[in-house]
């Protein structure tokens, strides 16, 4: 338990590992897929991203920063790898900066002031976390909260789904590989 109360246990480890795994297996299956189409283009498969609840967030944004190869780097573009989208990632990280639970991130101010970025891309998160995802570009479009969803599963079932999950992203990946070769 972290000095905020945030809590995550051996089942939510597994939850957000799995989440992680189906984002990122289907993410690579969609640029498969739109690469085949249109070679010449770049696809990022933001509809693909979700919005975990507060809670969930939360956990994985500590999980995730428990779990990184380099802490002084970690912002909330982190996140994305776990399936959250970009303003969901970027309240929840303010927050836990500003409470001071990423003490070894460096002052995310000082990668990228908001007076560089242009007028749609800066994120107000002022307000509270519900207000910023009421009013987020992705409010509508965002994949249900699958995190809230899994919770509901016993952890064999939700082992045996991430060992298979992670097979098919394996499979995927030794495809490219072969694909390259041609």
């Amino acid at each position: 338990m972290s000095d905020m109360g945030i809590m995550i246990s051996k089942k939510d480890e597994l939850i957000i590992e799995l989440v992680r795994a189906e984002y990122m297996t289907n993410r690579l299956k969609e640029n498969i897929r739109e690469f085949a189409q249109c070679p010449e283009a770049q696809y990022h498969q933001d509809r693909l991203l979700m919005r975990p609840s507060y809670e969930w967030a939360r956990k994985i944004a500590v999980y995730a920063y428990d779990n990184c190869s380099n802490r002084n780097v970690f912002d909330s573009g982190d996140l994305l790898d776990y399936g959250v989208e970009d303003v969901v990632g970027d309240c929840v990280f303010d927050e836990l900066f500003k409470a001071g639970l990423f003490d070894e991130v460096e002052d995310p101010e000082d990668f990228e002031p908001m007076s560089s970025k242009s007028e749609g891309d800066r994120i107000d998160c002022d307000g509270t976390y519900l207000d910023n995802m009421r009013c987020s570009f992705y409010a509508n479009k965002c994949s249900p909260d699958r995190w809230t969803e899994l919770n509901a599963l016993d952890p064999s079932t939700l082992a045996t789904m991430l060992t298979n999950t992670l097979a098919r992203y394996e499979r995927i990946v030794e495809a490219l590989k072969k694909a390259a070769e041609l």
